[in-house]
């Protein structure tokens, strides 16, 4: 209950933006939904993430909004980031002892005030970034993210994307987990197709893809079989 003035202090103190940690919002229904909404009105042009998020973690610039201690602090001149619906793969990239090593991890939460596309159109702008991992129950407004994918391309910057809710009884699931409106997924996959984002449907695949697509020479042309 705090949390609306404590946004509009931070924001009258003019501060960059915070991470609301807290749960209790658009995923519990109705009641949730309001709170978020007034969440959002306190917020104005201030950034928020969250809520319900899990915080972020950049590497590259040595900063940290992160609720568990058992990262492992470094350093970054350039790398993959991820963004997720899901806190527990964002703690599992975080302690990742395979080659493919996360340089910016942000979990989006609820998304009510930044969504997967402003994160995008930040990311596509830093040549540090390598590729940009999605792990989405609701990509948000469409064309926000169409237009920030189409950038992403244009700079053949590499989008793999893991989106669930694919069926009845996943979408419920998201709904509760995150408050996540679940489109469904044939148009997700159209859009995908459209936007040059490419879907995987398991995270062994998100893993493997995103550290082919970031290796110093990428396979190129249309003849290139993987094993």
């Amino acid at each position: 209950a705090a949390i609306e003035g404590l946004i509009g202090d931070l924001r009258e103190m003019g501060a960059g933006g915070a991470v609301c940690f807290a749960a209790g919002y658009a995923e519990l229904g109705a009641e949730g939904r309001a709170a978020q909404q007034a969440l959002v009105d306190a917020a104005g042009d201030f950034a928020v993430i969250g809520p319900n998020s899990t915080g972020f973690l950049n590497y590259f610039d040595r900063t940290a909004l992160w609720p568990v201690h058992d990262h492992a602090p470094r350093h970054m001149a350039k790398g993959v980031a991820i963004l997720s619906a899901s806190g527990g793969v964002l703690f599992n990239y975080s302690v990742n002892q395979r080659s493919l090593h996360a340089a910016v991890m942000i979990g989006i939460g609820n998304q009510a005030v930044v969504g997967v596309a402003d994160y995008i159109d930040v990311l596509v702008d830093d040549p540090r970034v390598t590729a940009i991992g999605l792990f989405l129950e609701d990509i948000g407004d469409p064309v926000a993210f169409s237009a920030a994918a189409a950038r992403a391309f244009a700079r053949d910057l590499p989008i793999v994307a893991v989106k669930t809710g694919r069926s009845a009884k996943g979408a419920e699931v998201a709904q509760t987990h995150s408050g996540a409106l679940v489109a469904p997924d044939d148009l997700i996959d159209a859009l995908f197709r459209r936007c040059g984002v490419i879907r995987v449907r398991t995270l062994p695949e998100f893993d493997e893809t995103l550290k082919m697509l970031t290796i110093p020479q990428r396979p190129t042309g249309r003849r290139v079989a993987l094993l």
